[in-house]
């Protein structure tokens, strides 16, 4: 196999871990080739040491677009130095090189855990509107059955859990950064084994919760004609699901790699094609609802 793909599951103030986990893949043969919106992609190489630069950019913003003056600008200094750039995702901006001699070229450490405190800010303000809609919707379900011992409520365990775990790790490493920053002026790095084996055990988790929240509802239907719909209406939702993640992937990419919009301007576009396709989808449900009817 000459082409592997992983998924990148890291948090802005796990820049380091990162790091260290690239530099890690470089030396059991695998350099980074190239960065999607949800995973690595890398082909296999001769083992041998890689260095990796991991960058949070000035005013950090998933949809800031990668072709403003100041982003061009320092992507020319880094290659200017004897950095090439990969690529980026989400808040990560990466460089590699394989000259030993080459300069670092990462910002003050001062200037990072700014950087950093910013993506986190934003980031925990996308999880709180993300969950917290997620979570009203699973409550209203759980007020209309009358209890929280159900699906529904093990689904908001699982997102007050992810949410909790993913806030509360931030400001454990905050704290941890304001200690080093003064005593050593250096940022505290996580391990990138435990970070993956915090993943695993929690898309473990997510897909669990997942098959037991399918197995419930189709378990409710004692109809074998309705189980019948119920199953083909759940490989619809998926594909349809799975075809908005695409979708919402691609014009995010296109937004930031070939338009040099404003982040708001960035921002407007992507909600409102979200917004646009969701009226669509309610205008299509009602339809077909009318004419069954």
């Amino acid at each position: 196999m000459s082409k592997k793909y992983v998924m990148i599951n890291f948090l802005a103030h796990e820049s380091d871990a990162l790091k260290n986990y690239l530099e890690d893949m470089a030396l059991q043969g695998w350099k980074l080739e190239k960065m999607g919106n949800v995973f690595l992609h890398f082909t296999s190489c001769p083992p041998h040491p890689v260095r990796y630069c991991v960058e949070i950019m000035e005013r950090p913003s998933v949809y800031a677009s990668n072709q403003t003056p100041g982003q061009k600008g320092y992507r020319e200094f880094c290659e200017e130095a004897g950095w090439d750039y990969v690529g980026y995702s989400g808040y990560f901006h990466i460089f590699r090189t394989e000259d030993p001699d080459v300069p670092d070229v990462e910002t003050d450490p001062e200037v990072r855990f700014q950087h950093i405190i910013q993506a986190e800010n934003s980031n925990s303000k996308m999880i709180a509107l993300l969950f917290g809609l997620i979570a009203l919707l699973n409550l209203f379900a759980c007020y209309q059955n009358r209890s929280v011992f159900n699906v529904n409520g093990l689904c908001l365990l699982l997102l007050l859990g992810a949410s909790g775990y993913t806030i509360g790790s931030f400001l454990i490493w905050k704290r941890r950064a304001d200690i080093s920053l003064s005593a050593a002026g250096t940022l505290p790095s996580a391990n990138w084994r435990m970070i993956r084996l915090k993943n695993t055990c929690w898309t473990a988790g997510i897909l669990a919760i997942a098959c037991i929240y399918i197995a419930w509802t189709l378990g409710s239907i004692s109809s074998s004609e309705y189980f019948s719909y119920a199953v083909i209406g759940f490989v619809i939702w998926l594909l349809f699901f799975f075809l908005l993640l695409l979708f919402f992937s691609r014009l995010l990419r296109w937004l930031r790699e070939k338009k040099a919009f404003s982040n708001r301007m960035n921002i407007l576009i992507y909600w409102g094609s979200g917004l646009i396709l969701l009226l669509v989808l309610l205008g299509i449900i009602i339809t077909v609802i009318l004419r069954l009817s």
